[in-house]
């Protein structure tokens, strides 16, 4: 299963309104060595923590942008280590 960024939906012809999920958008573009879906979500009700951005990938949902920032700099970490 591809890993999933659930973000707040877009307008202006950004993918999204939120500068949080713009930014992670971006990051994990540059960053993440893996492919992921941009999923637009407005109900932060389906988020564990009521927030977004949220992701998820495998068996874990970490919401909040610095959370996802935070997991991703260990996946990239345990991968070189």
């Amino acid at each position: 299963m591809p890993t999933e960024l659930y973000i707040y939906g877009g307008a202006f012809g950004l993918p999204s309104i939120d500068p949080q999920c713009l930014a992670l958008i971006s990051y994990m573009s540059i960053v993440s060595h893996q492919e992921f879906s941009i999923i637009e979500c407005n109900d932060t009700g389906f988020s564990p923590t009521g927030e977004l951005p949220m992701l998820h990938d495998g068996k874990n949902w970490i919401a909040g942008a610095n959370r996802i920032i935070a997991y991703l700099a260990k996946i990239v970490r345990d991968l070189f280590a």
